[in-house]
C-alpha cells in the first residue's frame, strides 16, 4: 500500500513536469508572432528559453531549448 502511494506521487510528479514543460513551450508559441518568421531559420530568446526554427519543404520545424536543459522539436 505504502508502495502503491510513492508510485503515485512519482507519477503525479512526473504529469506536472510535464504540464509545465508544455506551459513553457506554449508560452514561447503564443508570443512568437509568424510575421516574425521571414527568413529560412532564426532563433528567438525568451525568458524560459530559445526557440530556434528553420523553414523546410514540410513546413515549419521548431525546436524549443528550455532553460531547463530539455530540448523539444514541434514541427508546424
Amino acid at each position: 500500500m505504502l508502495l502503491q502511494f510513492a508510485l503515485q506521487c512519482q507519477l503525479a510528479s512526473k504529469k506536472q513536469l510535464l504540464e509545465r514543460k508544455n506551459h513553457l513551450i506554449a508560452e514561447m508559441m503564443v508570443n512568437l508572432s509568424l510575421d516574425q518568421v521571414r527568413e529560412n531559420h532564426g532563433t528567438f530568446n525568451f525568458s524560459t528559453g530559445t526557440l530556434v526554427y528553420q523553414k523546410d519543404a514540410t513546413g515549419l520545424v521548431f525546436e524549443a531549448r528550455l532553460k531547463t536543459g530539455e530540448v523539444v522539436r514541434i514541427n508546424k
